[in-house]
């Protein structure tokens, strides 16, 4: 979507857009997937919020627990 093209627009030199013909949020979030190139990834829906530290606490608890 572009909706909030400009809300994103600052942090277009960190993110990778991906074009792809509408299908809905499924098939949006396996084209994300498949084009993921870390060890972790991490989705956010839009009606969702994240603590700023969630992802620091469960990136942490998953380390521990793969040692």
């Amino acid at each position: 979507s572009t909706l909030h093209l400009r809300k994103i627009t600052p942090y277009l030199n960190n993110i990778s857009y991906i074009k792809k013909e509408n299908g809905g949020t499924a098939t949006a979030l396996n084209t994300g997937i498949n084009h993921a190139t870390g060890t972790y990834f991490c989705w956010l829906s839009s009606d969702d919020i994240y603590d700023r530290k969630r992802i620091e606490a469960q990136l942490k608890f998953m380390k521990i627990k793969k040692a």
